[in-house]
């Protein structure tokens, strides 16, 4: 009776909780086919859902800040603290009248931090600046004279736009430099006011890095030297036997002397970067450079006082520190030991001309070691919407086929130079254009040298040619290289021509001499990577990658880490710093200009956020690296470098390789026939289809999101793994066009390498590609940046297949991600799915430099079924994507938006009362952190349908501009005004709600149920009743999702494993497993002929974003 009883009662409640289910799924309306709530719908569950409509009028509710945190979030600032500015104006000044212009010209100028009144924006707040500052005041002047005054002061007022780069927060709070009689007369324009402490400028703990310094090194005797390096190889000295080259440093000598130096000097001194912000004087009188240099003079007159003492000298004569150096008007740069952090910190953040302190990072070439057997190229993406009447001769080609090669574009590179005699660049008619412009040249229109110094004094000037298997030269030539017609080998050749092959170059210095030069895209293969002084394997469990005066080779190296950075080694790189806000302030001021960044090669090494600067920032594309083809796998073994893994293994030729034995070992023989035997590896790739092609995403892709932020990166993803492009014999007068494969110095002229360097200039010769569609295609003649980036965004397609999260063959599925994620951002760059052609399937709507100029304000954009007409290819969707050049941030906060929009889209029928609504990457609250978003919609519904997309100011600091990119069914057309009734959720999304209640009431139901079986069969138990036999089980679910306003997408830890060692895996000669980066190869390749991605395939119904 008590199990009859017992069981009675649990079937009881799941048939309750059946019910329960069953009648919420009955309150819902199905209206031509979408599930809407009905008016009868529980005021209970239209609360719960309350949080996720938007019915128009409170789409800026709360929007304002109480409070902001400042040195990368270690201090908090109250805003509400309105007695700041009361006590500011109760603060009297004691002047004397007699002496009052000499006083007022002495005044110190301090940091503020300040927050504009709601009714001022900035515009007007410079223009008060101006006028306060002018020695012509417009009182009592005629009406004429007036105006025209004014309008000298607004013209003048624009040089104040510099102190966009020192906003915290948006709001209008940013930090400027001024004397109090100055603020003064700015009052009425401020809500908030409070002096810039120097607990804000850095978010460093120097007295910690001085303690932990002489725990570690000087009490313990543990430091080996205090030389920044030397570079002297000595057989005999423990120290520099750890110079010794290793398989995971650069072949080239030369390369490896400069990291050596850059790794090892980050910690034999303490280097920071110090960020300048100048007076009001200073800006208004346009001596910025004089006041920087004044502030240099008077630092290092007062380090030399302070540190005059012979008693702090260092034993091995090397100073405490190098003078302090200018690096530009805005930044100084600073190295010293850590002997002296805690002093020398005190006395430059006491300074009121420094802004903020941060430290050195350093920066690495993206190819993932290219001295190994690397292989790969340009991967194909099948279309999502494809004419098979096209009149276009190759489908792959479609967008050249159109005439869309790049042609009057010039692409900036800055990197290790041009092998510019190869075929793919020489110019037999024109010289080199070196450090001087011409656009005669068919393939270099300028190639300028530089020369740069360090900290230490020394001086470093760059030449006008590539080293052997050069970084440059392959980066260039996949951006632009393009074949002579006369080379002898032209048509073997011509199909490894860069992405857009009729753009030209800019080479190096990019930032100089830009606009001499008409350059408007900068691709750059470069960052921050912690690569070369710590070796992290996952989940980031660092040791030593070099010997330090902190620990040796192979030492953990966690605990440096978080007391000097206050971050774990594999995220020391992800932050937003003074190189991330130069970026940003460049591009805000300069909006046709597009930067690309590589999202660097550690993605292997952490679940997440070991991306680096300056691809954090947020006005550059930042660049993730697939896969390619399978075809392009097995092409891309014939431009393998093999000369490095014969030489290491004894073998004098590829047949060697494929005979090789060892010891009898199977796995050994295997791994060593991976590196060399071309026959095993084309075996290889064909028999492994499902690991060595386009969907899948590359392992060593760098993993947003950013730290603090946690804005998406990288934004999309292009082949990257692997690449043939051009390849330098490190000499200019041999003329290469060979097709053989290439060895360290022959005159081959295709190369194979891998990394985000490779997936970066790709994307950049898209970027080229589409700013020439637009030029002759449509209304855009300069389309800006922003425009640039959304249609590459828009273009992209969410990837379908797997990541190896550690690189050793557990492979994960990418499906489990939503969308966009940062794994791969918005996905694969397929250019075929916007660039719209006569035989294109779709429309494509584009609108560029449109403008929000305040808090709520809202741009509607209209479009609607036609009625009576069917989509081509029974499918009516809709695409809408936006994107914005934010104002800079200041290096002292993390990068989040200033000015933030929001994108929705609402799908109704006409004369409807209610809409849904598809909100900006699936965030219904809003997405506060992303400066691109986007919306996708399938199925709209056949006739009768409006679509408005609507653009919303959620916070405005100074006037926005954007770009809206829009494609559809070929049965949507554009239309006047419209006017979107409030909306309900997705129907997905509603179904999700109810389905989460009701298993919610079902586990509570159950385990109410349980409980009381339990406490019956206890009691039963004392009165000899047999009790229930138990089994436990164990378990662990979930995943690592984005913190703040994330929306919650999954990470890596989320991601399911699909298989487990099922890859082929080579082992070491023990039989166990081992990361293929170990042994410096990694078994993957690739094809060079496909240059432009058309669409990706996408067979879903309707994508709601949950």
């Amino acid at each position: 009776m008590t199990k009859c009883g017992g069981n009675g009662l649990i079937g009881g409640l799941i048939l309750f909780t059946l019910l329960l289910i069953i009648g919420l799924l009955f309150t819902l309306n199905n209206e031509n086919n979408n599930l809407l709530l009905t008016n009868s719908s529980s005021s209970l569950l239209s609360n719960l859902l309350n949080n996720f409509q938007n019915n128009n009028e409170n789409l800026m509710i709360d929007n304002k800040q109480d409070e902001i945190y400042l040195a990368k979030g270690k201090v908090k600032l109250n805003l509400k603290n309105t007695n700041k500015l009361f006590t500011f104006q109760q603060e009297k000044r004691v002047i004397n009248n007699n002496n009052k212009q000499k006083e007022e010209e002495e005044e110190e100028a301090i940091q503020y931090i300040i927050k504009l009144s709601p009714k001022i924006t900035r515009t007007n707040f410079y223009s008060t600046i101006q006028q306060s500052l002018s020695k012509n005041p417009s009182i009592n002047l005629i009406p004429e004279k007036k105006a025209t005054l004014e309008q000298e002061n607004n013209n003048k007022a624009k040089k104040f736009n510099v102190l966009n780069a020192f906003t915290l927060s948006k709001d209008n709070i940013f930090v400027l430099r001024a004397k109090r009689s100055q603020i003064e007369s700015l009052l009425d324009s401020i809500e908030f006011i409070d002096n810039y402490k120097e607990s804000y400028k850095t978010f460093i703990d120097f007295d910690k890095i001085q303690s932990y310094y002489e725990e570690q090194v000087l009490n313990k005797q543990q430091y080996l030297s205090l030389l920044a390096i030397d570079i002297v190889v000595n057989a005999d000295n423990d120290v520099n036997k750890q110079n010794v080259i290793t398989d995971d440093e650069p072949l080239n000598d030369d390369e490896r002397k400069v990291d050596s130096l850059v790794d090892k000097s980050l910690f034999s001194y303490v280097k920071v970067f110090l960020t300048v912000i100048h007076s009001l004087d200073a800006i208004e009188q346009g001596k910025e450079v004089e006041e920087t240099q004044k502030l240099v003079d008077q630092l290092n007159s007062e380090l030399k006082t302070l540190f005059s003492s012979s008693s702090l000298a260092l034993s091995n004569n090397k100073p405490l520190y190098y003078p302090i150096r200018m690096e530009s008007k805005d930044k100084l740069s600073f190295s010293f030991s850590p002997r002296i952090a805690k002093e020398v910190m005190s006395l430059i953040l006491k300074n009121e001309g420094i802004h903020w302190v941060e430290r050195q990072l350093p920066l690495k070439l993206f190819n993932y070691y290219p001295n190994t057997i690397i292989q790969g190229i340009n991967g194909e993406v099948p279309e999502i919407q494809k004419n098979t009447n096209s009149s276009s001769s190759n489908n792959r080609l479609r967008i050249w086929d159109y005439g869309i090669d790049g042609e009057g574009e010039v692409v900036g590179v800055a990197d290790t130079g041009i092998d510019w005699d190869q075929c793919f660049f020489n110019d037999p008619d024109t010289p080199l254009p070196i450090n001087k412009v011409n656009f005669n040249h068919r393939k270099i229109v300028a190639y300028q040298t530089v020369k740069l110094s360090d900290d230490e004094g020394n001086t470093y000037e760059s030449d006008t040619s590539d080293v052997t298997n050069g970084h440059g030269t392959h980066v260039a030539g996949s951006v632009a290289g393009s074949i002579l017609t006369s080379a002898a080998n032209y048509e073997e050749l011509k199909r490894y021509n860069g992405i857009a092959p009729n753009a030209k170059l800019f080479f190096t210095d990019i930032m100089n001499s830009a606009s001499a030069a008409k350059v408007k895209i900068h691709s750059n293969s470069w960052g921050c990577s912690f690569s070369g002084v710590f070796n992290c394997k996952y989940d980031c469990k660092c040791t030593w990658a070099i010997t330090t005066e902190y620990g040796k080779q192979g030492d953990a190296a966690g605990d440096f880490c978080i007391q000097n950075f206050g971050v774990e080694c594999c995220q020391i790189c992800n932050s937003y710093d003074s190189r991330c806000q130069e970026i940003d302030k460049f591009t805000w001021d300069n909006d046709d200009f597009i930067v690309l960044f590589a999202a660097g090669n550690d993605g292997h090494v952490s679940s997440n956020q070991n991306i680096g600067t300056p691809t954090t920032s947020k006005n550059v594309i930042s660049v993730g690296a697939s896969q390619t083809t399978n075809e392009g796998f097995i092409s891309s073994i014939n431009h393998l470098d093999l000369t490095n893994a014969l030489s290491r293994y004894e073998l004098k030729s590829e047949q060697d390789c494929c005979n090789y034995q060892g010891n009898g070992n199977e796995d050994q023989k295997n791994f060593v026939r991976s590196l060399c035997c071309p026959t095993f590896m084309k075996k290889l790739y064909t028999d492994s289809f499902k690991y060595f092609n386009e969907a899948n995403l590359a392992y060593f892709s760098g993993r947003g999101p950013t730290l603090g932020s946690n804005r998406i990166k990288p934004d999309f993803v292009a082949p990257g793994y692997e690449i043939e492009s051009m390849h330098s014999d490190g000499k200019t007068n041999t003329f290469q066009c060979g097709i053989q494969r290439p060895s360290y110095s022959n005159t081959a002229s295709i190369l194979t390498s891998r990394g985000t360097s490779m997936s970066t200039p790709i994307t950049a010769g898209a970027a080229a590609l589409v700013r020439h569609y637009y030029r002759i295609k449509t209304k855009h003649l300069n389309p800006s940046g922003s425009l640039i980036k959304a249609t590459l965004a828009h273009s992209s397609q969410p990837m379908t297949g797997v990541v190896s999260l550690d690189g050793k063959g557990t492979m994960s599925d990418l499906t489990t991600l939503e969308y966009p994620n940062s794994y791969y951002g918005f996905g694969l760059v397929s250019l075929g799915s916007v660039l719209k052609f006569s035989d294109s399937l779709f429309n494509l709507f584009s609108f560029d430099r449109e403008q929000i100029s305040k808090d709520g304000e809202r741009n509607v954009y209209c479009f609607r079924t036609i009625p009576n007409t069917k989509a081509s290819g029974n499918n009516d969707f809709f695409r809408a994507t936006l994107s914005w050049y934010d104002m800079p941030s200041s290096p002292n906060s993390d990068g989040k938006l200033i000015n933030d929009l929001d994108l929705d889209v609402y799908v109704y029928t006409v004369n409807s009362t209610s809409s849904i609504r598809y909100p900006g990457n699936g965030v219904y609250s809003g997405d506060h952190t992303n400066n691109i978003e986007k919306v996708m919609v399938n199925n709209i519904g056949g006739d009768n349908k409006i679509i408005a997309v609507t653009v919303n100011g959620w916070s405005i600091s100074a006037t926005q501009k954007y770009a809206l990119v829009f494609t559809s069914s070929d049965n949507i057309e554009q239309i006047g005004e419209c006017n979107p009734p409030p909306a309900q959720l997705p129907p997905k999304t509603i179904l999700t709600i109810l389905i989460i209640i009701a298993v919610v009431s079902a586990v509570l139901l159950l385990t109410i149920g349980i409980t009381v079986l339990i406490v019956r069969n206890r009691m039963n138990a004392k009165n000899g009743v047999g009790q229930l036999g138990s089994e436990s089980t164990t378990g662990s679910g979930g995943g690592r999702t984005l913190g703040g306003n994330s929306g919650g997408r999954r990470l890596g830890d989320g991601l399911p494993v699909v298989e487990q060692s099922t890859q082929p895996v080579v082992t070491n000669f023990n039989g166990t497993h081992v990361r293929l980066e170990d042994e410096d190869v990694e078994l993957h390749g690739g094809d060079s002929t496909v240059t432009v991605y058309p669409n990706r395939n996408n067979n879903n119904n309707s994508q709601y974003y949950q």
